[in-house]
């Protein structure tokens, strides 16, 4: 039997969707990607995974064809009943004052402060996953693996050069999640990726390399 891909201790008796299967609507699950796992990792992040969720759902995912979709068959009643994650949100969300360069005042907007280390977590987790469907090999437990979540024009133009020099991932849900990956030759651990839910939300991810070193290559 395989080893856990995650902790790559406990044997991986159960099965992992990579992404998590609650990212996609009933649907849109058609050939979802599952890796091995054992059950503690299987489930550690679970409570990440639903806050992330939901966050990206206030986002320009939440207005996507996808995104509706997901609305409609799980996020709305996610707030229903979890009250911690509703108050939760309602506390991150603010006015934000939105102004030029030379600091003129433009307008107000509604800000969100979404919790990054659960994002972190989230997406760390799913590129260890991938990792293991396109190399068939673990990263090693204690791997950097450093994420960005790209929210500027600026940010978006560097994503766009990294993605001329990546691969196209080995599975594609089109409009819910596509990939791009690389690995540094020699050096097998040492990856990027870009990862893109939705449409919108872009991730960029890297594993055991300097995330400013990547975005300055």
């Amino acid at each position: 039997m395989e080893q856990c891909v995650y902790c790559n201790v406990e044997p991986g008796i159960s099965a992992d969707h990579v992404p998590p299967k609650a990212f996609f609507p009933r649907a849109r699950r058609n050939n979802l990607l599952t890796v091995p796992s054992c059950i503690k990792c299987n489930n550690a992040l679970s409570k990440d995974e639903e806050y992330v969720l939901a966050a990206l759902m206030f986002s320009d995912a939440g207005v996507s064809l996808v995104g509706k979709e997901l609305w409609e068959e799980r996020v709305s009643r996610m707030f229903e009943k979890n009250r911690g994650l509703r108050r939760r949100f309602a506390r991150d969300f603010h006015q934000v004052e939105l102004r030029t360069p030379a600091g003129i005042f433009l307008e107000r907007r509604i800000g969100f402060d979404y919790e990054a280390p659960r994002f972190r977590r989230v997406v760390g987790k799913i590129v260890r996953g991938l990792y293991f469907a396109e190399f068939g090999d673990r990263l090693p437990v204690g791997c950097p693996i450093t994420s960005m979540f790209l929210h500027t024009p600026g940010q978006f133009q560097v994503a766009a050069r990294l993605s001329q020099q990546l691969l196209l991932g080995g599975r594609i849900w089109p409009a819910a999640f596509e990939y791009r990956f690389g690995c540094v030759k020699n050096k097998p651990a040492s990856s990027g990726w870009l990862l893109r839910f939705y449409d919108s939300a872009v991730f960029l991810v890297v594993t055991n390399i300097n995330l400013h070193d990547a975005l300055a290559a």
